[in-house]
């Protein structure tokens, strides 16, 4: 399990050290954009500190399977590797270890229909693996999944090798991260640890409980501060960790598929299309289709955590939520060509038609909730016309960003 070193940098440390008849070398792969960031200067620092020389890698964020495979054949000959960026950088880095074991790589890499590749619980893939992550959201850095980009279609590979070895989470490499683009990782990570919760109708006595702790502790913290980066990634790899999901329903976050496919047809960010799409879903749980989740489960997750009370609509209510952190904008000129069923077909094919992701949802159920977010003019549910702008729930936090936002202060 990937070891969380808060700023301390003495895992990483421990990883980096040089083993007995081992190349002192280390490959820095960093995003491109951020060849000049301060958090650079500290890694160099630790990593001669553990013996190591280093070569700096500057790629574009973009976790294709063509870049993996140029970067595994790089990482064949190199002991560790240290990847600094968002999720994309961390994911691009984790195939790439993969990919230097060839039996992993043909895994990979198989044509098939299915969106989701196993990979066997005891691989252990060379070289060592740091990741630095500069976002906070997809939870990367202690997540045993990794996206890659194959034949066109995002692509989910699972496996415990897919974990760093370690993750430092520094505020200083957080610091340049834009208040709107923090909050949409922390809305990420608040419906992750909501999408189990709502795919179960008996629940779980020891997830259930931490799963609100964890929402509503989430929900409090400042976004604007660092240091709060520190504990968003603390929450972050909990929703990440298989005890936490020992005993819940597979692919119960079932808005990441949605969001990935959309967003990649639109060329946009995850986070940017997931406080439209995951309103939408909501508003089809609250209407009682038990193929998205549970409405009694819903009610209760939105009012334990977001302190309202059971009898406000949750849909409503995250919309609204949505808006005011602003992460809800999809310009419409991405839209206007996008041709929607073609889509709803696609997710379809990789995720649902009976494989565990979406199951029994049809073309057609996915169309509808991809239109609810694109058409204001086409409302398939009564509980996707909009939301109360007046509604804010006032504990644990989230009214305290409703008026940061209203005073202008991280904008």
């Amino acid at each position: 399990m990937t070891s969380l070193a808060p700023g301390l940098w003495l895992d990483a440390r421990v990883v980096a050290s040089v083993r007995p008849n081992e190349s002192t070398d280390c490959l820095v792969v960093v995003d491109e954009a951020l060849t000049d960031a301060p958090v650079l200067h500290r890694l160099e620092d630790a990593l001669f500190a553990a013996g190591r020389s280093t070569r700096t890698l500057p790629l574009p964020p973009r976790a294709t399977i063509e870049q993996a495979l140029l970067l595994a054949d790089v990482l064949a000959s190199t002991p560790l590797v240290v990847a600094v960026g968002g999720g994309s950088v961390i994911d691009l880095v984790a195939i790439a270890r993969a990919a230097t074991n060839d039996d992993l790589r043909r895994r990979i890499t198989s044509p098939q229909r299915s969106g989701a590749v196993m990979l066997p619980a005891s691989a252990t893939p060379a070289p060592r693996f740091i990741a630095v992550p500069t976002t906070v959201g997809t939870g990367a850095e202690s997540s045993g999944i990794a996206t890659v980009v194959v034949d066109g279609r995002r692509r989910l590979v699972i496996g415990p090798c897919m974990r760093p070895d370690a993750a430092v989470i520094d505020p200083l490499a957080t610091a340049s991260e834009p208040a709107p683009v923090r909050r949409g990782g922390i809305l990420e990570i608040y419906l992750r640890l909501a999408g189990p919760y709502l795919a179960s109708r008996d629940g779980d006595a020891v997830s259930d409980p931490l799963r609100i702790a964890s929402a509503r502790a989430l929900l409090a913290l400042d976004p604007v501060r660092p240091e709060s980066a520190i504990d968003i990634a603390r929450i972050s790899a909990l929703s990440h960790s298989p005890l936490l999901a020992l005993r819940d329903a597979p692919f119960g976050v079932r808005t990441w598929f949605l969001c990935a496919d959309l967003a990649q047809a639109l060329g946009v960010p995850k986070t940017t299309v997931l406080g439209a799409i995951a309103p939408a879903i909501w508003a089809r749980i609250a209407d009682g289709d038990e193929r998205w989740g549970n409405a009694q489960r819903l009610r209760e997750f939105w009012s334990r955590t977001a302190g309202s009370s059971e009898g406000d609509d949750p849909a409503d209510g995250l919309r609204t939520l949505a808006v005011q952190w602003g992460v809800t904008s999809i310009p419409a000129s991405l839209a206007k060509d996008l041709d929607i069923d073609a889509l709803a077909e696609s997710t379809a094919r990789a995720w649902g038609w009976g494989l565990p992701m979406l199951r029994s949802l049809r073309p057609r159920d996915i169309a509808d909730v991809y239109r609810d977010v694109l058409d204001p003019r086409h409302r398939a549910h009564p509980a996707a016309a909009g939301a109360r702008a007046d509604l804010r729930p006032v504990a644990h936090g989230v009214d305290s960003w409703t008026r940061t936002t209203e005073r202008g202060e991280d904008e």
